[in-house]
């Protein structure tokens, strides 16, 4: 089975193979972050109680924005981290509201938004860096598969 996902992610479209699909993460985890943040700040002035998300989307956000315009090696593979961490902190704060809401709705909310964020974070963990420096989307070969 291992080996035919394999050969299906060769058979992907281009546009799936190329930076673009990273970009196209990194540009949702920015989005989405850039609004939720807002809305954090101002629940915090509007309210004047602590959220987490004011902290936890300002950092996912720093982090994928740096990522975009990072091109050096060991600085794209310290901003891939970043990410993935920061993206990983989100789903955290998630998990904690959906642990403590009341209503059904609140609680299927967060739950998504931390299995989105979760994604987010795995994307992101999972990329390796190519030679060139870019996050490659073509699968890592094991020693056992490249003996094939």
């Amino acid at each position: 089975m291992l080996g035919y996902s394999w050969k299906i992610k060769a058979d992907l479209p281009d546009f799936l193979k190329r930076s673009d699909w990273n970009r196209a993460v990194l540009t949702s985890v920015s989005s989405l972050a850039v609004v939720f943040w807002f809305w954090a700040v101002v629940n915090v002035i509007a309210n004047k109680t602590p959220d987490m998300g004011a902290v936890t989307f300002f950092l996912a956000l720093l982090s994928s924005t740096t990522l975009f315009h990072v091109r050096m090696r060991q600085r794209q593979l310290w901003a891939k981290s970043a990410v993935s961490i920061c993206c990983g902190i989100v789903c955290a704060n998630y998990i904690g509201g959906a642990l403590i809401f009341d209503g059904v709705v609140l609680k299927v909310y967060a739950w998504f938004a931390a299995s989105q964020w979760f994604l987010f974070c795995l994307w992101m963990a999972l990329r390796p860096i190519d030679a060139t420096g870019n996050i490659s989307l073509e699968p890592m070969v094991t020693s056992s598969e490249s003996d094939r």
